[in-house]
């Protein structure tokens, strides 16, 4: 793509190219996120952060990268990756707690579905060792019941041992 004069996302020394009122061109979020990480290389993280929010919030409302901000869950997870998320809502400050909280509605729900569906095939990983490994299995089972068996023979018998103490007396 190309792109106005001082407004290469690959060159941190540039600027963003900002969506103004009426048909223009602008940067996408990928130019923003391409931007960012020439700034890192070129200023590191702490200057480049700082860069890219003041000129994320001179974007005016309604432009265009900043629909990606709320429609655009790969744009949210790259800037919670980056440390980023708190900045989309700068132009619109009261807005942020509530859409910062809601661009973590849908990785919530996507968390909750992995984990189960990590912690299915773990437990079916377990079945199958069982199933593979049947001899250690058996075996585990007979040490674990031995070990109960020798515990209850101990407390039944130091209970008969209480028991007939308590009638001798």
């Amino acid at each position: 793509m190309t792109f106005p004069a001082g407004h290469n996302p690959q060159q941190a020394a540039d600027t963003p190219d900002l969506d103004d009122w009426g048909s223009d061109s602008w940067w996408t979020w990928q130019d923003w996120a391409t931007w960012h990480g020439a700034m890192v290389k070129a200023y590191g993280k702490a200057a480049a952060d700082a860069r890219w929010i003041k000129f994320w919030c001179e974007q005016s409302t309604g432009a265009g990268p900043l629909n990606d901000r709320s429609a655009n869950s790969a744009f949210r997870k790259w800037a919670k990756g980056n440390g980023l998320i708190e900045a989309f809502y700068c132009s619109v400050s009261w807005v942020a707690p509530v859409g910062v909280v809601l661009s973590d509605l849908p990785k919530a729900a996507t968390n909750i579905a992995q984990n189960t569906i990590e912690a299915a095939d773990e437990a079916a990983g377990s079945a199958l060792w069982v199933v593979k490994h049947p001899w250690l299995t058996l075996g585990g089972v007979l040490v674990l019941g031995l070990g109960a068996l020798v515990v209850v023979r101990k407390v039944q018998g130091t209970a008969a041992a209480s028991a007939v103490g308590m009638l001798a007396r």
